[in-house]
């Protein structure tokens, strides 16, 4: 029974990182003449070369504060100094560790009832902003978050001459009680995508299925 177990749970760990094609390791940055790499980080000031276009990406999550649930692993990094955000676009992975900001935002609304707001209450955010250069055209990304065996994959398509922006802004789970309503200290549950404030169609997504356990894939396209 142990050893079905344990098949299953690398199974589902399997699926996710399958969905984004990585291992799951931080790549080295590739130097600014390496004709290989499929995108490279750049500063503010810096101005893409070429048939390059810039591409930011912005990714948030808010989690319990560490210690909040007595079971949890310590290897958790839920409430941790850092969270890792993982990325793979065309193939080339890189994993950024975000530092986290404690969070606090009024658990009741001007009425005094409980508040709707997804983030209410105490918590850790980690707020992602990275500036990419890369071709213009069309590129796959694969957005995963290794500490909730989640991943979502979405085609774009960088235009020449402007900005071009792609946000991943979490969804969170539902609690039940006294009002069902999202909560960040329920985990995340998905993720939409927006590219240029247009929201996309999903070409994959994995997630850890908490009801029966396993992972449940949604395409969309």
């Amino acid at each position: 029974m142990k050893v079905r177990i344990f098949a299953v749970l690398v199974g589902m760990l399997s699926i996710v990182l399958a969905g984004c094609g990585a291992s799951g390791v931080a790549v080295k940055q590739p130097a600014p003449g390496d004709k290989g790499a499929v995108f490279r980080e750049i500063k503010a000031d810096e101005k893409p070369a070429g048939e390059n276009a810039v591409l930011v990406i912005e990714a948030s999550i808010k989690t319990h504060q560490d210690g909040y649930y007595l079971l949890e692993s310590s290897q958790s990094r839920h409430g941790k100094e850092s969270y890792p955000f993982q990325y793979s676009i065309d193939g080339q992975t890189v994993v950024w560790d975000v530092a986290g900001v404690k969070d606090s935002q009024p658990a009741y609304d001007a009425q005094g009832k409980t508040s709707r707001n997804p983030e209410a209450r105490d918590g850790m955010k980690y707020i992602l902003e990275k500036r990419i250069t890369l071709k213009t055209g069309s590129h796959r990304i694969c957005f995963s978050l290794p500490e909730e065996a989640y991943s979502t994959t979405v085609d774009i398509r960088v235009e020449e001459g402007r900005e071009n922006r792609v946000e991943f802004k979490p969804v969170y789970r539902q609690k039940d009680f006294p009002v069902r309503i999202p909560t960040f200290l329920k985990g995340v549950e998905r993720y939409e995508v927006f590219m240029n404030g247009y929201k996309m169609s999903l070409v994959r997504e994995d997630r850890d299925g908490r009801t029966d356990g396993v992972p449940v894939v949604v395409p969309t396209a």
